[in-house]
């Protein structure tokens, strides 16, 4: 994570949602960039169209579950099958009001997810969230 703050993208088809968690993490005073896309196809359009530059990826991914066309397990295989691809490989977190112990089982099923948070979440949660991210990963494709 770069130390001037860390770039967080999240995918999630709820503007208020968005909204909140923008101010939510601009609150922690350790995120310099977020941006909010309200589907999972544009997210992965730019994460591969940004591949080569690893200074543009994000630092952490923050992903909803259900969303209208991909989904955000639709968007997890689709990211796992060419993470490679990635100069550098962010951190990826689902964020879903889900409870259900299925989704949270298959969300941590997936080597590429750091952690499954549960909606709403709270500048606290955001916290411990950019602590556990300040560890690099590895940029190979590798997870």
């Amino acid at each position: 994570m770069k130390s001037a703050g860390a770039c967080v993208w999240m995918v999630d088809d709820d503007p208020l949602y968005t909204t909140i968690m923008q101010a939510i993490l601009q609150k922690t005073g350790r995120v310099a960039k977020t941006i909010a896309f309200n589907n999972a196809s544009d997210a992965l359009e730019a994460l591969w169209s940004q591949a080569n530059c690893p200074e543009s990826l994000p630092d952490i991914l923050l992903v909803d579950i259900n969303m209208p066309v991909i989904d955000g397990w639709g968007f997890l295989e689709l990211y796992a099958a060419d993470k490679h691809k990635l100069g550098k490989l962010p951190h990826v977190y689902v964020v879903s009001s889900s409870v259900d112990v299925n989704d949270i089982r298959k969300a941590k099923s997936f080597p590429e997810v750091a952690d499954y948070l549960t909606k709403p979440v709270t500048v606290e949660m955001m916290h411990k969230l950019l602590s556990q991210a300040e560890e690099p990963r590895p940029s190979n494709g590798s997870n």
